[in-house]
This record gives C-alpha cells, structure tokens and sequence, in this order.
C-alpha cells in the first residue's frame, strides 16, 4: 500500500500536525531544534499493530485528550491481488476504479483501529459492508422485538425483561441477547395460547438474526485485521549504536548468527549461514573462503559506490583460526593493505552500520522507513552520499527523514520538503496570536514562517548556485538576489528559441541584496570583466541606480530595470494568474488588487523561485503569454544593453 498523506493530533507536543502529503518517493522533514520532527515520527511509529500507546504519549498540557494517528493510503494492483486471496470480493468490482480511491486508517489512544473511505473504496467494499448489512439486521430484530412487547402489552404481561427498551443496535444487543432471550420462555407461557407459538417463533428469528449480526461483525473484524496485514511495516531507525556496527574483532559463525550487523550483511551478500558451517566442518577453508569472496564482491562494489570519501574496500575474510574477520582495504604504495573497522573513523563506521541497517530493511521487505536526524556523526560530504542511499532505497520503500542539515535537502526535490513548526506566530487580519503545538506545513502553505525553520534549504540552495556559479569575460549579468538568478534562469527554458543563442550562455551573478551591487561591479570591473547591472524598479532599485550612475565606473548604458513600469520587481513580471497557482500555489483571485511583490513573503522568495524553476526544467508546467511576453521583453532587454 501507497501512504499518501498523515495527521497526527493530541500526541506529546503535537496539537494537530494538519494533513501532511507526502512526495512520491522521500518526505523531507525539515525544521530548528525542538520543533518536533522527532515526536513526528514517533507517532507515525505507533500505527504498527505490534506498537501501542502508552500514558507517555499523552500531551503533558492536556491529559484528558489521546492521542490520534490518521494516514491515508492507497492499494497497489499487487495489494488488490493478494487481498482478493484473502476476502471475498464482489467479481464485478473494478480494480481500477478501487485503486483510484484513498481510505483512511486511524489508531486511537485504546490502540483500536477505524476505517473510512468514500464510496467505492476498499474500505465501503470491505467494511461499510458489514456495517449495511448489520443494519438490516438490525431493522429485522428491531421489527421482531415491537411485536414481542406488543404482544405483552396486549396481554398485559408486567414486568417482561426490558419492556422499556425501545430500540435494539450494537450498543444493546449483548444485553438483549444475555438478559432477554435466556428469561423470556417463562413470560410467553403466561401468554394466552394464541399468542404463545407466534411469540415464540418471533423470538427464534430474534436469536437468530442476533447470531447473524455477532457473526457479521466477526468477519468485519478479520477483514479489518487482514486489511491491517496489508499496511507497510513502519521501521523507525531514530540511532545506531555499537549493536548495530559490525563486529571489530574476529567471530565465530555461532555469534554470527546472533550479530544483528552480520546477518544484516549476509542478507544483502545472500549468504547461507548453514552453507558456511557445512565447509567449516567438513575443513573446506579454500572452498569457504572462495564462497564468501564470491558472496561479497557485490555489496563490496555497492558499498564502495555509495562511500566516496576516499577508496577502499569492505571485505568479509575467513581466518586460520575458523572465525569470521571483517576489514577495509585501502592501497598503500599500490598495494591493498587492511585495516580493522575500529582503525577507521567513527563517520565511516556510522556510514557503514546506517548503510548495511537501511539496505537490509528495504531488502527484505517495502516498508515505511522512519529516520530520525541521519549524519550527525559524519561531515557534510558523507550526508550528501546519505541522500544518494535514500534516494535509491525508496523505489521500493517509501522514506521519511528528519532534518535541519542542509547537505541533506536536494534543491532540484523542494517537493519532498515539509516544515515542522512549533508554535508559529501567525498575522491574520492585523491581529497577531500563536498556534499552539507541532504543524507541518508545505513550503507555500504558510507565509509567517519563521527564516530560522527555513535556513537548511536556502542554505542548501545557496550551495547550490555556488557550485554552479561562473564569472566569465562576457555575458555578466548582476542580480539583486538569487531569486532573480532563478526567474532569469526559468525564463530562458520557458522562452525557449526566440531568445537569441548569446543569452543562454549569461552568466548570472546574483548578489545576497541590492545594497551588495555597487561593491560586486567594481570587483568585476577591477578585473576587467563585462558586467551588466539589472535592477528592480521600486525604491531601493532606483536608489542603487543613482550610486551606480555618481559612485562606480559603470556606464548607465549598463544598468536596466526589470520593467518601465514604476515599483515593478521582477515578480511583477508574471501574470496574477501564474504567480498565485504556480509560485504562491493560491487560487488565482488571491488578492489581484496588488502587486505580484507586495504579497510575495520575504522568508520564502528564494525557496519559491527555486522550486518554480524546478517545476520548468522538469517541464511540469506552461507559463501564460502574458507571463512569457513579459520576460521576454526583460531578456531583449538585456541583450540589448549586452551589446
């Protein structure tokens, strides 16, 4: 099954999370310190039937609230196959049709299950079922039970067990069952003969129907029960300690087989444990040797592709006194020489214990992989090798990570992002309060959020453009803010060919502000590059103009605005439509009486061009003409002034 979105409510810090959507593949919890993103994946921990809530998890605040995980999930044609094996499903019912619609499954603080889903859903299939079905027995039952207590009252028989009953459900029909049914025979031979075999026969569809309904609601419990078999395992991997390393030292094949790392290792080696003790015993150490170096060639290439700090080996060797030794080889003088695994540093030992832990859990089984901070122990390059790992693992798994590195936040995935905020301070209607508790928000969601929960990603995007970022002899251009370098950068793919060739080779120098520009145009111009100076049209713009025309060796043949037209920024340039659905994400009527810039949040600029440039070099959307009319002019522009 597919989880496609969670809600979390009344759990430790968590009030309500909001409906979190998840990305296809990774889902990026991002967020500062003591926000919440560990308490998040705790709770989605505790939908596993082999996890229950315990008083712990009760908001400290509020003990008379449990809490509440909710998730949402769709089948896969796989899942639809095996539960057909599993539960009679109607043969009319289209797979296609139930694989479209998502149902819900929430585990409350009792650590019962309840299911939901809209018409057509497995969950109507299955469940609702039940529930119809019951309900007409109910009815029958409920018919059957007016005429008994007729029956009584016209005979004017007292004090019949539960005369004062009116309506029979699933809230009372244990009592009628134990307390009516086992009493009433006395009662009916107090009847006048004409009333007693009618009496009687009415109470025998009674039980009946009753033993109906109980066995109904039995086969809605199994159903339930193998539909909960279906759920991913959710595995929460929130540290690795020594019990997760591979051994340092020399081992038996008895303690292997007890060595969580080992067996971790012999999974992904598809190493037979028994194969090994058969050579051992039978002194085979050639045979057995050549059967582990045959084994583990491929983690060792995996390994190696994953690890890019430096070149070396995982190797598994047997020695002469018949145990198991691991080591890492490394070429010294061109030669390999091995090294112990507690010779090498804490980072690559961590790397290897989250890589084998990982790899072994999506091996064996799809599951929901929950991660809590990976990388703290290695260096900003190994976490960017982490992602690759991540990245892979979740063709079959689906991963949810926290995080506030930003080595670990892909800025061409700004999708996968979700921002856990605690207690934000929101701004409504000039009014200022704050939301109590853990939420998760999608980066458009919210505009108050705070730029401390947004630092790892712009400094991940920072990165980003300084990896890529280039000073030429020609073609320079300087941009007030990277978020201009993003716009600039969509608008040359969304224009496409009728933007001369010489602008696709620009390079775009964005500035961390305008104030930054005149200090940046004289480094260029010290060095003697050709540089172009594009401004945005408000006040500060026109401000840096004037100390650009008075202060520095440009010529003002070299400096152009965004627009003609006066306070016009460089968001100005799309049209309302486009900014509010593809940059904002809001309905397109979102406040059209101002200016694309004056509802822009300052916190988000950059992360918002960043993922609308995505979106574009991914072809996902077509911006409108007015939209490309504009930038196009802004590009002749350029090309104007360029030459």
């Amino acid at each position: 099954m597919k989880l496609i979105k969670f809600r979390i409510k009344d759990f430790k810090s968590i009030r309500n999370t909001g409906d979190c959507e998840l990305a296809s593949d990774v889902t990026v919890l991002a967020g500062k310190n003591e926000a919440g993103k560990t308490v998040i994946i705790q709770a989605l921990e505790k939908l596993d039937t082999d996890k229950e809530f315990i008083k712990e998890d009760k908001p400290i605040d509020r003990s008379t609230v449990g809490p509440e995980v909710a998730l949402v999930f769709k089948l896969s044609k796989k899942d639809f196959s095996e539960l057909k094996k599993e539960i009679k499903i109607p043969s009319k019912i289209k797979m296609s049709k139930v694989l479209e619609i998502p149902f819900s499954i929430t585990k409350s603080f009792d650590n019962t299950y309840s299911f939901n889903g809209p018409s057509g859903s497995v969950v109507d299939l299955l469940i609702k079922f039940y529930d119809k079905q019951s309900e007409k027995k109910f009815e029958e039952v409920n018919e059957k039970w007016r005429e008994i207590r007729k029956n009584f009252r016209n005979c004017k028989i007292e004090n019949y067990p539960l005369q004062d009953t009116k309506e029979i459900d699933d809230r009372n029909v244990l009592q009628i069952k134990n307390d009516f049914l086992p009493n009433i025979k006395q009662f009916i031979n107090q009847l006048p003969a004409e009333y007693q075999e009618t009496t009687k026969q009415l109470k025998n569809e009674v039980e009946t129907a009753i033993t109906e309904i109980e066995s109904n609601e039995k086969n809605k419990k199994d159903d339930q029960n193998k539909l909960l078999g279906f759920i991913p395992p959710m595995v929460l991997f929130d540290a690795f300690d020594k019990k997760d390393f591979l051994p340092f030292d020399p081992i038996t094949l008895e303690e292997a087989e007890n060595n969580q790392a080992v067996k971790n290792y012999f999974l992904l080696t598809n190493t037979d444990i028994n194969e090994l003790k058969e050579l051992r015993d039978q002194k085979n150490d050639q045979g057995l040797s050549q059967y582990i170096k045959d084994r583990s060639f491929v983690l060792e290439e995996d390994f190696k592709g994953y690890w890019k700090q430096d070149k070396i080996d995982l190797r598994l060797e047997w020695g002469i006194d018949n145990k198991l030794a691991f080591y890492f080889y490394e070429m010294r003088k061109k030669r390999p020489v091995p090294f112990k695994l507690s010779q090498r540093s804490k980072g690559l030992q961590w790397f290897l214990s989250f890589y084998l832990t990982i790899a072994a859990e999506c091996k064996e089984y799809e599951s929901i992989i929950l991660i809590d901070e990976p990388g703290l122990f290695v260096h900003a390059k190994a976490q960017e090798d982490i992602l690759d790992i991540l990245r892979d693992m979740s063709r079959e798994n689906q991963i949810i990570f926290t995080t506030h590195s930003p080595y670990l936040i892909d800025p061409n995935r700004l999708d996968r992002i979700r921002l856990v905020v605690k207690d934000l301070k929101i701004t409504r209607n000039k009014r200022r309060y704050t939301q109590k508790g853990t939420k998760i928000y999608s980066i458009t969601k919210e505009v108050n959020i705070d730029k401390e929960s947004l630092t790892p990603i712009i400094t991940a995007i920072g990165l980003d453009i300084s990896r890529s970022l280039t000073i030429a002899a020609d073609n320079n251009i300087v941009l007030e803010g990277p978020s201009d370098y993003y716009y600039l950068q969509a608008a040359i793919k969304f224009c496409g060919v009728k933007i001369p060739k010489r602008l696709k080779q620009l390079h775009l120098i964005p500035c961390t502000g305008a104030n930054n520009i005149p200090s940046i145009v004289s480094i260029l111009f010290g060095w003697k590059l050709n540089s172009v100076v594009i401004l945005d049209n408000d006040s500060k713009g026109k401000e840096i103009y004037k100390i650009l025309i008075n202060k520095s060796p440009l010529k003002k043949e070299k400096i152009a605005f965004v627009s003609k037209k006066n306070n016009y920024c460089i968001e100005d340039l799309f049209s309302k439509a486009d900014f509010n659905k593809y940059i904002l994400e809001k309905p397109i009527n979102y406040k059209t009486r101002r200016l694309n810039s004056q509802v822009m949040p300052d916190s988000q600029k950059l992360i918002l061009s960043r993922k609308f440039f995505n979106l574009i070099s991914n072809k996902k959307l077509r911006v409108s003409k007015e939209t490309k009319g504009n930038f196009g002019e802004l590009l002749k522009n350029i090309f104007g002034v360029l030459s």
